[in-house]
């Protein structure tokens, strides 16, 4: 039988020889760190009885500049930010329509985490590209914006940003780098043999399985590797507090600040699709901690916008909700913002290194430690060099698959945008005095804002104001009126003015929302 050690290969010290009590099994990886980073059970993996369906003959597997080149009345990019090493974090927008003329837009988020491997920028990418190619199926004053890296820190089989962490809170940072046991310069996997441990020996018949996951709280960890912040939960909205892998604080990072930044700056965006590890899109995950339940309108939107979305390549999926310090969170539950979360070929988890979940995945090598006891730990201990392929990181082709339906989704949320009109007009009054009667209606499906941003007040609401000309007076009514949410086919009350002024005097009445974009109403005084 073999157990997990730790994760770090553990030198001939005081800190070893009290792990030797806790026998365990362990990955040594280039930013090997302490609890804040626990390992997760292996992912959802496609049936692989299951033959994958035949990868699109238009699938986009170029780059974010080379898509701009190829379709340039349709692609513009932008950066937005940087990252804490200092990358350049773009912003792809497609549209048929000049950017000043955009009322509404989607934000596709991917790879925000930097924890799963680059499937997800992939899948964003090729998204985008099919969109591109039929940008005219957009409709006018509509864009879809594209993320397709949020975290370009993450390099190789590490993740989150290049910030350093203070895994052992002694108030240094990245001080004890992962220690190399046998010498040979790379990062690996330990094993120790245990009579009692929980993973049995290898199948012959099948040497390169990998060894199986435990419970992370069983076993103890190198004390301050290279560390880094999962971007995914550095958000405000339930945030965790003294977890190193979440941020000294929230909003800490700088891609953190810069998604926050855009989505302030830009409210024509109206909803967050994010490509990561939550789902929400195949079954509504149970309400938690960090997923509260939302208003009665908006889970009702949810179910609706669920029922909408192509199931992709795989046709069975298991929910996941969110987790603390998200995007979701802060999108729902501060921002006002419809947050949809899509999980490529459902992995709600990070994808490495479950073997066998993907066609491409990694081969272990084991060999003894030589003179393991003298080193401080048991006799027998092996460590392996992880072979990784050089194609690494990736699903295979597989991924493509889920293109059309979030392509055809994402082209059915543009279309049906919320839409203001003034209705039901009627004017009256005599030489000098105009009265005035309206109602606003939404002739779209989506409503104007979510309940949850009308429940914290204010957040996103419809602007009606009663421009008046030079020389006019209001006499009744209010020059302002906020109509804080409303929903597909529904109009409002009656909204009634007197204005007083010059004959033949324009008086406009305008309504303007964040993601609505400006109508108006003109009609003159008698």
């Amino acid at each position: 039988m073999w157990s997990r050690r730790s994760r770090g290969e553990i030198p001939p010290s005081a800190r070893a020889a009290a792990a030797l009590a806790i026998v365990a099994l362990v990955a040594v990886v280039a930013r090997a760190q302490d609890a804040p980073k626990p390992e997760a059970p292996p992912p959802t993996a496609v049936n692989p009885e299951t033959p994958s369906p035949p990868v699109p003959d238009d699938s986009f597997r170029g780059t974010v500049e080379e898509l701009a080149a190829k379709y340039p009345a349709a692609v513009r990019v932008a950066t937005y930010g940087r990252s804490a090493s200092g990358m350049p974090i773009r912003v792809l927008t497609v549209a048929a329509t000049p950017e000043a003329n955009v009322e509404w837009a989607t934000l596709v988020v991917a790879h925000l985490s930097g924890w799963r491997d680059d499937d997800d920028s992939r899948l964003a990418l090729d998204v985008a590209a099919h969109l591109a190619a039929h940008a005219a199926d957009l409709p006018a004053k509509t864009a879809v914006r594209f993320i397709v890296d949020a975290c370009p820190d993450a390099v190789g089989l590490t993740g989150g940003n290049a910030t350093p962490t203070d895994d052992d809170q002694d108030g240094d940072v990245d001080e004890d780098a992962p220690d190399d046991l046998d010498g040979d310069g790379a990062a690996g996997w330990m094993r120790v043999p245990d009579a009692a441990g929980d993973f049995a020996d290898e199948d012959p018949k099948k040497p390169n399985e990998g060894p199986q996951r435990a419970d992370a709280a069983k076993g103890i960890f190198n004390e301050d590797g290279p560390g880094a912040v999962d971007v995914s939960r550095n958000f405000a909205t339930f945030f965790e507090e003294h977890v190193p892998a979440a941020g000294r604080w929230a909003v800490s990072e700088p891609e953190t600040r810069a998604m926050m930044d855009l989505l302030l700056a830009d409210e024509r965006i109206a909803v967050v699709y994010e490509i990561g590890a939550a789902e929400t899109l195949a079954a509504a995950p149970e309400w938690t901690g960090a997923w509260p339940k939302l208003p009665d309108a908006d889970a009702k939107l949810l179910d609706a916008l669920r029922a909408a979305h192509g199931k992709g390549v795989v046709e069975k999926r298991k929910p996941k909700a969110p987790g603390a310090g998200s995007l979701a969170a802060v999108c729902w539950h501060q921002l006002g913002r419809l947050w949809l979360g899509r999980a490529p070929l459902n992995r709600i988890t990070p994808p490495w290194p479950a073997a066998g979940a993907d066609p491409v995945h990694l081969t272990f090598r084991w060999t003894k430690v030589a003179d393991a006891v003298a080193k401080g730990l048991p006799d027998g201990t092996e460590v392996a060099q992880i072979d990784v392929p050089t194609d690494t990181k990736t699903t295979g082709e597989p991924v493509f698959g889920e293109t059309s339906s979030i392509t055809e989704f994402l082209t059915m949320l543009a279309k049906d945008r919320a839409a203001v009109v003034f209705t039901r007009t009627e004017t009256s009054g005599e030489p000098g005095v105009l009265r005035i009667e309206t109602r606003l209606a939404n002739t779209g499906r989506l409503p104007t804002h979510t309940q949850r941003s009308v429940d914290v007040k204010g957040r996103r609401p419809l602007n009606v104001r009663v421009l008046l000309p030079d020389g006019a007076t209001l006499l009744a009514g209010r020059p302002l009126v906020q109509v804080e949410r409303l929903a597909g086919g529904e109009d409002t009350d009656a909204l009634r003015w007197v204005v007083a002024g010059p004959s033949g005097a324009t008086v406009v009445v305008e309504c303007v929302g964040p993601d609505t974009g400006r109508r108006t109403l003109e009609v003159k005084i008698p």
